[in-house]
This record gives C-alpha cells, structure tokens and sequence, in this order.
C-alpha cells in the first residue's frame, strides 16, 4: 500500500473518530440521565469499538488499551452484569474526555504520558472486578539509542590435567509397558442459542456466517466473543462451533487461532448489517456471509433444549487455553 494511501486511510480514520467520540459523549450523558436501555448502551458501545478497532488497524497501542477497558465495561453494562451507577458513570464520562486526547495525540504523533490515562484505566478496570488495565505493547521508535555493539574480550585459560579412572557400573534393563492407545473423540457442542420459531422463520429468512478468526484478530485487542454477542442483537442466532482444525494438547500453541464458527440467523436484516459488525476485523478473519431462506417450522428445538442453551462466552472461555 503507497503512503498516499496510508495518509488517506489514516486520515479517514481520525475524521471517523470525532463523529464517534461525539456519539459517545451524547450517549453517556444520556445514560447518566438514566437511559440505560439497550439501544442507548448499544450505540456508546460501538462508538468506542468503532476507535478502538481502527487504531488496531494502525497499531496506535496506547488507544487501543484504554478503548479496550472502556469497551469491556460497557459490555459488561450491556450484558447486565455490571450496573451503571453514579461513580461508574462519572469515570466513563472522564474516560471520553481523556479517550478524545489519546486520538488527539495520536493524530498529532505527540507523544502521551500514560499518566494520563492509567489511572482511570485502573479505575474502570475495577468496577468490573479487574485489579488494574493491561499495558499497551511498547512500539519500538526510530529514536531509540542502539544497543551497543559486542566486542569479545580475550581470557586466559590454561587447562589442567584430571586423573579420572572410570569404574564399572551394573546395569540390568527392565521392560516398559507400552502406554495405552490415544484414540481422539469428536465433542459436540450445543447450539449457542434456541433454534429459531415458526413465526419467526416466516418474516424473511436467514443469513448464513462462516466465520474464522486469523490469529492477528486476537492481536489487534479483538474478540470473537464480543463479535458474536454484536451479531445476536440481528435475531434469533445458532452458532456451530468448527474444532477441525484444532489440533491435540501437546501440539497446540496457547497463542494460535483455532476455531471457526458456523452461524445462523434467523433476520429480515440484510448481508450488510452483519458486515458492519466486522468492519474493522475483516481483513483479519476469514469471513462468508450470505442470505439463505427460512428454516421449515419443524426444525425449530424444543424449549427445554433452547432454555438449556448456554452462554456464547462460557463456551469460548472453555476452550481457550
């Protein structure tokens, strides 16, 4: 990619940013007033998602970590397992103001002390029961001394002779028994949601979602978790969990990306709306969306299997290493 391209990008980015950080800041006074509904916490969640994911893009890593602790407490607010008191909503509301500096700075190219942020970084990560936020990677600048270069250094040595007579040792080997066979077994793993209802099966049909995150969407501060959580504001969702290409315990790398996610929704929403939910991720996942007719009404899974069906993170949590 040229640099005027780069330039372009980057500068579409931050002009993206302030409509974001004014859509935040009208939505945290809303939620102070006491608009706390699903649509208000939704719209002040993607605002700072949407700063988040694409200074991921530029590698702005001090933005990055604080968005992410922002993001995770308004996910927690969203998902009702965090209340949005007074104290909370007065350090979120600081969080805007100081989140609108950090993209001030970044746009600039200013360097920023991270006493301007780690504090209430570490205040907001308590609320969700975090004792303080992670640290932002640390970039490597083109101003940075060298190291100094190695230059060995002669040693005097003088070798001494050993006496040393080796003396015999009896040794009688003993059969091993061969460990037992390990033979794999598949797991299946329950639908993330209640299958879709007749009626709703009749409003229009369904999208289909192939989705496999790349090991660089968990290395830009991503979440499949949160992703799947976004697509099920769509409509009544079942999601397949793909453990193909996982591999057994002692070849599995704890920083690899292993599982892939067949989703289904049952929406009058088009392929787009799905889209926006990995705008700033899709490059880093392989991603096939498409629009399928509804499902037959008897296809539909009992209620008791639907109130069974468990949490999207408990599973995602299960089989992270």
């Amino acid at each position: 990619m040229s640099n005027d391209v780069l330039a372009q990008l980057r500068q579409t980015f931050f002009e993206e940013c302030d409509e974001q950080l004014a859509e935040l800041e009208t939505g945290l006074l809303q939620m102070q007033d006491g608009a706390t509904d699903s649509e208000t916490v939704n719209a002040v969640f993607r605002a700072v998602h949407s700063v988040k994911g694409g200074a991921g893009a530029f590698k702005l890593t001090t933005l990055v970590s604080f968005a992410h602790v922002f993001e995770t407490a308004l996910d927690e607010i969203r998902s009702d397992r965090l209340e949005a008191g007074p104290a909370l909503m007065k350090a979120m509301l600081r969080a805007s103001d100081v989140l609108a500096d950090l993209v001030s700075a970044a746009r600039n190219g200013d360097d920023v002390d991270e006493a301007l942020w780690r504090g209430l970084a570490d205040e907001i990560a308590g609320f969700c029961g975090k004792e303080k936020a992670p640290s932002p990677a640390a970039p490597v600048s083109a101003s940075d001394p060298a190291p100094a270069a190695f230059a060995p250094q002669p040693m005097a040595f003088t070798p001494q002779p050993m006496a040393f007579t080796p003396q015999p040792m009896a040794f009688t080997p003993q059969p091993m028994a061969a460990p037992p066979a390990f033979t794999p077994q598949p797991m299946a793993l329950p639908s993330l949601a209640p299958a879709p209802a007749a009626e709703d099966a009749k409003a229009g049909g369904a999208l289909r979602i192939l989705f496999r995150p790349r090991v660089e969407l968990y290395e830009k501060a991503n979440d499949a978790v949160v992703l799947l959580r976004e697509l099920e504001r769509l409509g009544a969702m079942t999601v397949t969990c793909d453990l193909s290409e996982a591999p057994l315990l002692d070849a599995l790398d704890p920083h690899g990306a292993y599982l892939g996610f067949d989703i289904h929704i049952v929406t009058d929403r088009d392929e787009q709306a799905a889209r926006e939910v990995f705008e700033f991720c899709e490059e880093d996942c392989d991603l096939v969306i498409r629009r399928e007719a509804a499902p037959a009404a008897e296809a539909a899974a009992p209620a008791a299997q639907a109130a069974a069906a468990p949490d999207p993170a408990a599973i995602l949590n299960a089989l992270r290493p």
